[in-house]
C-alpha cells in the first residue's frame, strides 16, 4: 500500500511528512527499532502516527503528492477551522488541478485523537476527499509493547493458547502480520 504519512514527535510539536510503500516497517525505522530511518526523525524521542493518505496508483504519484506537501505553497490553501494546521497542510495538494483526477481513489485516514468529527467533515467539504477517523494506536505499538503483551499472555495463558490467540489476532488485522513470530519466541 503506497501512502503519504504524517508522524509526530511524542516529546515536542515537531512533525515529519513522508512517503512509503510499507507503513509498518517505515514506522519501525522512525522509532529506531530497525536501521534506516529518516535523519530528521533521529532527534525524535518517539514517533506517533497522526494521519496518512492512501490510494495512490504509483509511487510517482505519491512522491509528487508528498513533494507538494513539503515544498510548494498551494495558492488556494487556507487553514480549515477545527482541523490541525499540519493535517490541513498534508491534504492541501488535493486543491491542485494536477491531483484532482486522483481524488476519487484517495482516502485520508486520521487518528481519532488528532482530529474531531467536525474536523473530518470540514476536511471533506474543503478538499473533496474521503476522510476516515479511526484509532491508529495499533500502528503506534512498539516492539517493546509487543514484548510486554507477550510476557503478560505467557503468565495468564498456556503457551500454545497464547500463540494461537496472537496468531488469530494478527491474521484478522493485516497491519500486524509480522508479529506472531517474535511473540511466540518471547
Amino acid at each position: 500500500m503506497i501512502v503519504v504519512y504524517l508522524v509526530a514527535d511524542t516529546g515536542s510539536r515537531r512533525t515529519y511528512r513522508g512517503f512509503t510503500v510499507d507503513l509498518a516497517q517505515r514506522l519501525r525505522r522512525h522509532r529506531k527499532e530497525i536501521r534506516g530511518g529518516a535523519r530528521y526523525t533521529s532527534r525524535f524521542r518517539g514517533c506517533r502516527l497522526l494521519a496518512y493518505v492512501r490510494g495512490f496508483q504509483t509511487q510517482r504519484q505519491a512522491l509528487s503528492f508528498e513533494w507538494f506537501t513539503k515544498g510548494r505553497r498551494v495558492r488556494a490553501y487556507r487553514p480549515v477551522p477545527q482541523v490541525p494546521a499540519k493535517l490541513s497542510r498534508l491534504v492541501s495538494p488535493c486543491l491542485v488541478r494536477k491531483f484532482k483526477p486522483w481524488l476519487p481513489e484517495l482516502t485520508v485516514v486520521v487518528d481519532e485523537t488528532y482530529c474531531s468529527a467536525r474536523g473530518q467533515q470540514a476536511l471533506t467539504r474543503r478538499y473533496g476527499v474521503a476522510v476516515q477517523r479511526r484509532s491508529l494506536s495499533h500502528e503506534n505499538f512498539t516492539v517493546e509493547d509487543w514484548r510486554q503483551l507477550a510476557a503478560w499472555l505467557k503468565h495468564r495463558v498456556p503457551t500454545r493458547a497464547a500463540a494461537r490467540l496472537v496468531w488469530q489476532y494478527s491474521t484478522t488485522r493485516p497491519w500486524l502480520a509480522g508479529t506472531p513470530t517474535f511473540i511466540r519466541s518471547a
